[in-house]
């Protein structure tokens, strides 16, 4: 389930990459659109501001998408801090480039202020309905001070009407995504945890202690820590669902897996090794102490009365 959650959440970061890419081709024909000239020759034999904006809107562009180029195709491994971090100046220079856009494409004329539904939509699937309704406000703050800067008329800014529609859809995009994008992470890590349950007593399942076992000695080893297993059966648990059948010993089952969660501490992981079979990793602690861990559970396990205990060889269930 790890590796599927890994696979996912890196597709998902691919789509958003690739829709930035769309993004940023959108405005390269942006800007063609509005200096259609020879751009090589602009840039060979032109010295004026027109060549000047040009060519540092498409340095700018270049520069982007190489290193969008890089992170859809690079493998590497990133510390969560830095991701985060670079998101966010990410995500800045997207909206200064979609705003150097509609400057040169008319200002407050411009018919590509939707460019900045790319950004409201990548943010709000990668980051969450927070940072979504964050970016959609700051992009309806700049589509709106535009309008507002650019028509000089003095009478009714038609513009600013029509882009209060607009920036409404910017608002109704980020929400509704964002709650979506909750719901399904929501669902997904239910789903995950089901997955890792045993569906019988409740604790994790055998699976899931194999991975943590491995995780927690790869840990162990690396910061010269100790670890523990604690594993524990259920005394002639064969004995009890003869007499009493397999519903009765299921009941014993899940309670001793309740009883189980119940008396370790909230790092430990009490896992369903099989059958009546309970297992207990006990990491970052003494030898000494995760007997005593055991032993609580055993006295607690004894001392907890299960219907027709009396009837096994010991007069308890143990």
């Amino acid at each position: 389930m790890k590796q599927f959650d890994v696979s996912r959440r890196r597709k998902l970061y691919e789509m958003i990459s690739i829709l930035k890419l769309v993004s940023l081709l959108i405005g390269g024909m942006v800007i063609f659109s509005q200096y259609p000239e020879n751009i090589y020759t602009t840039m060979l034999n032109s010295s004026g501001p027109t060549s000047i904006v040009v060519i540092n809107l498409i340095g700018v562009a270049v520069l982007v998408l190489i290193y969008e180029g890089w992170v859809l195709f690079s493998n590497k491994n990133r510390n969560s801090r830095i991701i985060t971090v670079s998101g966010y100046i990410e995500s800045i220079v997207f909206i200064l480039l979609y705003t150097a856009l509609i400057k040169i494409s008319g200002f407050h004329e411009s018919q590509y202020k939707f460019l900045f539904l790319f950004i409201i939509i990548s943010n709000t699937i990668q980051y969450g309905i927070r940072q979504g309704v964050l970016t959609a406000v700051v992009s309806s703050v700049i589509v709106l001070t535009i309008d507002i800067l650019g028509d000089k008329s003095g009478g009714i800014n038609q513009f600013f009407e029509v882009d209060l529609v607009l920036t409404g859809v910017f608002l109704i995009v980020a929400c509704l995504l964002g709650y979506y994008v909750k719901l399904e992470n929501q669902y997904r890590n239910t789903a995950m945890q089901l997955a890792n349950l045993d569906e019988l007593t409740g604790v994790y399942n055998h699976r899931y202690f194999q991975n943590a076992l491995s995780a927690y000695i790869e840990e162990a080893d690396k910061n010269q820590k100790n670890i523990s297993l604690l594993f524990m059966d259920i005394d002639h648990f064969k004995h009890y669902n003869d007499l009493y059948g397999h519903s009765e010993g299921d009941v014993v089952l899940s309670k001793i897996g309740e009883l189980m969660r119940d008396n370790v501490r909230e790092q430990d992981i009490v896992a369903r090794y099989g059958g009546e079979e309970f297992v207990v990793i006990v990491p970052d602690i003494s030898q000494e102490e995760a007997v005593g861990i055991g032993n609580r559970i055993r006295d607690v396990i004894e001392k907890t009365h299960f219907e027709g205990e009396e009837n096994q060889p010991s007069g308890k269930l143990t």
